[in-house]
């Protein structure tokens, strides 16, 4: 995830006493800002999807009218996404459910300029609320960040592959028993296991607890039809997408794991807001 080298945020998120503000690591020395914990952790579960590849906090300003007077609006984040077949943007603003139902009527012109603006460009406006980022997905991303800049280990790295090979989908205990008989190079190995899923080249189901008994299979040796079928039988479904109307305007997000050239994915479908 980098951000866009080509375009600055219209405005600058600078400490203050509303919200909790800072900076989440993304790609290479670049960092995003934020503007409240909610907004971190979203743009946390951005960087362990594979598909975004730019991000730009504070995209745009649009104008609209509330109480016959002229109000101003600037959206959380313009991301681009790309797959192998496909590349789209989405345009998100990061609210808590709560607020949103509480202040709705004050939102939805704001929202419907926004949405005009985006749709007249090609891309989408998108809500999310806390229900969509926070929750066993999250927790799973807060664990595997700390290994994903660990150095490789080639050797390990090599052996866990073998593994899955001849294993197919398979758990982390019974990889690396399978791998080491020695207890303690088992656990010199865990490290390693563990960037390789927090980089994508292991795969694992991130909508469920992580543990040492989790399902996961290798990007690298699992697929082996062209109908996206794994070796083991686990099939790949790709992300159900829909657009927000004006009518109602739909939080949602869609977090995906590429494999192989193909997305297993995991739809995570948010409740519209009426």
């Amino acid at each position: 995830m980098k951000r866009l080298n080509f375009e600055s945020p219209v405005r600058t998120i600078r400490p203050g006493s509303r919200g909790i503000r800072g900076r989440v690591a993304s790609s290479g020395n670049d960092s995003i800002a934020h503007e409240s914990l909610l907004e971190r952790d979203w743009f946390l579960s951005l960087a362990f999807d594979t598909r975004v590849k730019h991000i730009l906090e504070q995209p745009f300003t649009v104008r609209y009218a509330l109480d016959d007077q002229q109000r101003s609006y600037t959206p959380d984040a313009k991301v681009e996404f790309a797959d192998e077949s496909r590349s789209w943007t989405d345009v998100y603003e990061v609210k808590f459910r709560k607020e949103l139902l509480a202040e709705w009527d004050q939102f939805k012109p704001r929202f419907k300029a926004a949405m005009a603006y985006c749709r007249a460009r090609g891309w989408r406006f998108k809500l999310v609320t806390e229900v969509q980022i926070r929750g066993v997905q999250l927790n799973n991303i807060r664990f595997l960040r700390r290994y994903r800049n660990l150095p490789e280990q080639p050797l390990h790295a090599a052996a866990l592959f073998q593994g899955l090979k001849i294993l197919g989908p398979t758990t982390p205990k019974e990889l690396i028993a399978a791998a080491w008989y020695d207890k303690e190079k088992q656990m010199a190995a865990l490290s390693e296991l563990w960037r390789l899923v927090a980089i994508g080249e292991i795969c694992v189901q991130l909508d469920q607890p992580l543990t040492m008994t989790s399902c996961e299979e290798s990007r690298r040796c699992c697929l082996n039809q062209e109908d996206g079928t794994w070796a083991g039988g686990i099939q790949c479904r790709d992300a159900v997408d829909a657009s927000c109307s004006d009518e109602s305007i739909a939080p949602a997000r869609w977090f995906c794991r590429g494999s192989a050239g193909r997305s297993g994915c995991t739809p995570t479908l948010a409740v519209p807001i009426e």
